[in-house]
């Protein structure tokens, strides 16, 4: 069991990394206040997916603004070890900048997946993911959007490409393969139209 919440830290750790590196990416530079007032505020309802993404809801919202700017030092403190992401001092106080090695490694990394060309094929993709595993749940529709994946109901999604086989490897990572169904359509349309 240990091993399996190990790996589920790391995947939230992984994703928590990443997503500071998206904002800082989009933003061009950032307060360590910035990222936590503008995207995981608890007091900002628009902040909740993405604290659901990091399984953070349930006790985040309980972290005074000292606690999570604490939680935010560290990530940053990381990602400025690893080369991620630069200081800069200026007239307002700190800020972070992500640099060109931070930028290699969102491009690199499993989140945003290189999509094969659209091949006229249409696919559809099905999961039942329990409550309990939410975070998991809100990981895999970012997932399916990062791949062109639209949304015909909260669990079934359409999409053109074939998906990456690291999408796979994330799906095993996180121990959801029997959860999910996946199905390319051969024939489309109404029964009457496909004569059924």
């Amino acid at each position: 069991m240990a091993s399996k919440k190990g790996k589920i830290a790391r995947i939230r750790k992984s994703v928590l990394k990443s997503t500071v590196l998206e904002v800082l990416n989009a933003l061009g530079e950032a307060s360590i206040e910035i990222i936590d007032q503008g995207f995981l505020n608890p007091k900002y309802a628009f902040t909740h997916p993405t604290r659901e993404l990091l399984g953070l809801n349930k006790k985040y919202k309980y972290y005074s603004a000292e606690e999570r700017k604490n939680l935010f030092a560290v990530v940053v403190s990381r990602l400025q070890k690893e080369g991620l992401i630069e200081k800069l001092t200026t007239k307002k106080g700190m800020l972070w900048k992500i640099n060109s090695k931070g930028l290699s490694f969102l491009e690199n990394h499993d989140g945003l997946y290189k999509l094969p060309p659209k091949d006229g094929k249409t696919r559809i993709f099905s999961f039942d993911v329990p409550e309990k595993e939410r975070w998991k749940r809100d990981r895999l529709r970012t997932i399916l959007v990062s791949c062109g994946y639209e949304m015909l109901q909260q669990s079934l999604w359409m999409g053109e490409s074939p998906m990456p086989a690291k999408v796979f490897d994330e799906l095993k990572s996180l121990n959801l393969m029997s959860k999910i169904h996946f199905f390319e359509v051969s024939k489309k349309g109404t029964l009457k139209q496909i004569n059924i």
